[in-house]
């Protein structure tokens, strides 16, 4: 995924009805989308884009295809924990970096970055949300007709962005694919 641009503008999300996956079926990759394009289907109803998902407590589980992640007023990265959730490694990628670049380089983006139980109030609160997936990061402006933050794309998401599409040039984790041995030439 490329870096959002300059002028990248956040998507305008909502919650749905669509029950959550049984933790089993959530936290295993398989084929069965079902759930996740009712999610979504239901979401672009609405005004939406993907639909994010939450709980009977009013706790925000994922997204259709993607994690969810706030920032708060605090300046904490925080994203709903995998007890119910497939494991992203966007995310746990985009956390390792948030917290040597973001947070522990002095770049003072960030005062922490945890995994913890997110209550759907404190995004509509959060100085900036957005989604996590497929390497990438989607911004999120509006929140079921809630303006998030400033409404704007904030600097956690660009520099979230930044750093992954860089991570993901980084030859250290590329692997030389031999297109020769499919009758391929590079």
């Amino acid at each position: 995924p490329k870096a959002l641009s300059d002028d990248a503008e956040g998507f305008a999300e909502m919650t749905v009805h669509i029950p959550l996956k049984t933790a089993a079926l959530a936290t295993m990759k398989s084929n069965n989308y079902m759930l996740n394009a009712l999610t979504a289907m239901e979401a672009e109803d609405r005004g939406g884009t993907l639909g994010i998902q939450v709980d009977s407590d009013g706790y925000i589980a994922e997204a259709s295809i993607a994690c969810v992640a706030i920032v708060t007023r605090k300046r904490v990265l925080k994203a709903p924990p995998f007890d119910s959730t497939l494991a992203s490694t966007t995310l746990v990628r985009a956390f390792q970096l948030a917290e040597a670049e973001l947070q522990s380089s002095g770049a003072g983006l960030l005062s922490g970055v945890c995994q913890a139980p997110t209550l759907l109030h404190e995004a509509y609160d959060a100085a900036e949300m957005f989604t996590l997936g497929g390497g990438g990061v989607r911004p999120i402006s509006s929140l079921n007709g809630r303006v998030i933050g400033d409404g704007r794309v904030g600097p956690v998401v660009r520099a979230l962005s930044k750093l992954l599409e860089l991570d993901m040039q980084n030859e250290d984790y590329l692997d030389d694919i031999p297109y020769e041995v499919y009758g391929h030439e590079r």
